[in-house]
């Protein structure tokens, strides 16, 4: 029942999304006419950019652990199938990650446990930048933000210190400790939340939904807050339905299919991207003399 629970939330999400597009399908459909092509497509490659953001910052992860980088080949890799699986189910991504990342890797790759605490700082610092873009909304939430952002140093330091040795899967955050890896991976996180709010800002507009800053600061934030539950592609229509049904369902709904589609389409994409590379790569490594030589020819 525990591994059913999550797939009979998502399917459960996945058919209140069908319900509504059906209960308003005249307004879902106008409003889904009037998005351009090229709203789709700037959404779809701003969504990939945060992709490729998010799997720098693992590798700045990983390579704190043991002081020993990750080639890209690997990372990018392990990522585009993990964020495959996380297009089903978000909670379905870690796991897959760390399976293939070891898959490829296998002793020169950190401990699974190291791998999947190395998520943890990427989160933080995600969190710490969406709240802080959330100040737009509630000027309030920057004191929040700050603090929770100047403590994160000190307090992975703390627990490195105290537990490097004894528990060695605390090193998965020690990307937190180094004060310039640390700064590496804000920065990515600040890139990762303001490419983020400029879909968001692109598809209500393409939408036809009236939205300020703030909006979009809240539409990140709940969009943020909904994927950590097992709601798999329905949790942005819940998003954009959660924020901007007082400026019409059908208007919502549409920008959330658009957003849920357009990280759908960046998956692929950067997947596609993923593999040309590595497929270029090999070609540029393959040697005519390391090809078999056909049965009945000379030697």
């Amino acid at each position: 029942m525990g591994r059913l629970g999550p797939a009979a939330v998502t399917v459960a999400a996945l058919a209140a999304v069908a319900g509504v597009v059906i209960w308003r399908a005249g307004e879902v459909g106008e409003a889904l006419r009037v998005v351009p092509l090229a709203a789709v497509l700037g959404a779809i490659a701003l969504h990939a950019v945060t992709l490729l953001l998010r799997s720098e910052g693992w590798r700045v992860a990983i390579a704190a652990i043991d002081g020993r980088p990750l080639d890209r080949e690997a990372v990018h890799g392990a990522n585009a199938g993990a964020f495959g699986a996380g297009t089903v189910q978000s909670h379905f991504a870690l796991p897959v990650r760390v399976a293939l990342l070891r898959r490829w890797r296998g002793d020169a790759a950190p401990r699974p446990m190291q791998l999947a605490l190395a998520d943890l700082p990427i989160a933080l610092a995600e969190a710490c930048c969406v709240v802080l873009l959330l100040a737009l909304w509630k000027p309030w939430l920057a004191v929040p933000g700050v603090v929770v952002l100047l403590a994160l140093g000190p307090v992975a330091r703390a627990s490195c210190a105290r537990w490097d040795h004894s528990r060695p899967t605390v090193r998965g955050v020690a990307v937190l400790a180094d004060g310039r890896r640390r700064t590496v991976l804000l920065a990515l996180a600040a890139a990762i939340t303001l490419v983020s709010a400029a879909r968001v800002w692109l598809v209500l507009a393409a939408c036809g939904v009236p939205a300020d800053a703030p909006d979009v600061a809240l539409v990140v934030g709940t969009l943020g807050v909904l994927g950590l539950l097992p709601l798999g592609p329905a949790a942005s229509p819940g998003a954009t339905l959660a924020t901007l049904a007082a400026d019409g369902v059908g208007s919502a709904m549409a920008a959330g299919l658009v957003i849920s589609a357009s990280s759908i389409g960046a998956v692929v994409l950067y997947a596609l991207l993923v593999a040309g590379a590595l497929g270029g790569r090999r070609l540029a490594t393959w040697s005519p003399a390391g090809v078999p030589a056909p049965e009945g020819a000379e030697a």
